[in-house]
């Protein structure tokens, strides 16, 4: 049995799981399941889910998702995670990411906790305020030549904040920093050597970020629609800058059925060597799209 197929049966078995305890306790849970497609022949699938734990304030959450393209091998990306409401003003989570995409591997533990601020006022407008903290190791699968292939450690601090302006209408944002136990400009340059541009966030880890911001609006125009649009712009080591501006349209079609349909435009600078004469990457702009199917039980 090849890797994908096992990694996608593991998280059906864990999801059929969580969701007959949740059954079981009244609970709930949502899955999903994504394609997407973009130019080279790019073409990516995801599987997701969450699931409340018996009637405990815990949700358990699962993410699995692969792409392939005709110019790099396939990116797989795993996560699992555990979310608890502590009290009505926090929730705290802990999460396990794994990165591979053939020719590195990315295995990180992530820590974060969210504040709901306007319970402390009372107010109907959400305010919340998010700070995570992960911790990451780069195994390179292949030994470049000349170039140490140790491992390399990374650690990434983030904050965030969304402010509802109106019950329907509601802004946010994000920073990322990224730090590393060494200067990995040497590994760097030799793996990063092929399109690794995408619409999604495996991109950034395998660019060897240095810091990420992100803005976006939600807008509800009605009870069924909701509609967001975000941009994101990610500085590497490498002096590349990657960008992604994206439009989403969420619609409820049942209480328990919603479709979600997504475009993005990703663009990157062109990548020059250390000298900065030699163009190694040329600068990207890219179109890629998503369909969603969601149903929650």
């Amino acid at each position: 049995m090849n890797r994908t197929r096992s990694s996608y049966i593991s998280a059906i078995c864990l999801t059929a799981l969580a969701a007959a305890f949740s059954s079981a306790a009244g609970a709930e849970t949502y899955i999903s399941a994504t394609i997407g497609s973009g130019p080279n022949g790019f073409s990516s699938k995801a599987f997701a889910a969450n699931a409340d734990l018996f009637t405990l304030p815990l949700n358990l959450n699962l993410y699995d998702f692969k792409s392939s393209s005709t110019k790099t091998d396939d990116v797989k990306q795993t996560s699992y995670g555990l979310d608890w409401d502590v009290a009505k003003p926090l929730r705290i989570g802990v999460k396990h990411n794994n990165l591979d995409d053939g020719t590195l591997k990315v295995s990180g533990n992530e820590a974060k906790m969210s504040f709901y601020l306007h319970k402390l006022w009372r107010s109907d407008l959400r305010t919340q305020l998010d700070l995570g903290y992960n911790a990451s190791t780069y195994t390179p699968e292949v030994h470049p030549v000349g170039v140490n292939s140790g491992e390399l450690n990374q650690k990434k601090n983030s904050v965030g904040l969304r402010q509802a302006i109106v019950s329907s209408f509601t802004v946010y944002g994000s920073h990322d920093t990224y730090e590393y136990d060494h200067n990995p400009t040497s590994i760097a340059y030799v793996l990063i050597l092929r399109t690794r541009n995408n619409s999604n966030a495996a991109s950034t880890l395998l660019a060897f970020p240095d810091k990420t911001n992100a803005l976006g609006l939600n807008w509800r125009p009605t009870e069924s629609l909701a509609l967001d649009i975000s941009s994101t712009k990610t500085t590497t080591l490498l002096d590349q800058e990657q960008k992604s501006n994206r439009f989403e349209a969420d619609y409820q079609i049942t209480d328990h059925l919603n479709v979600t349909a997504a475009v993005s435009k990703a663009t990157s600078t062109e990548l020059r060597g250390p000298n900065g004469k030699v163009v190694l990457l040329s600068a990207t702009d890219d179109t890629y799209s998503e369909i969603t199917l969601g149903w929650a039980f």
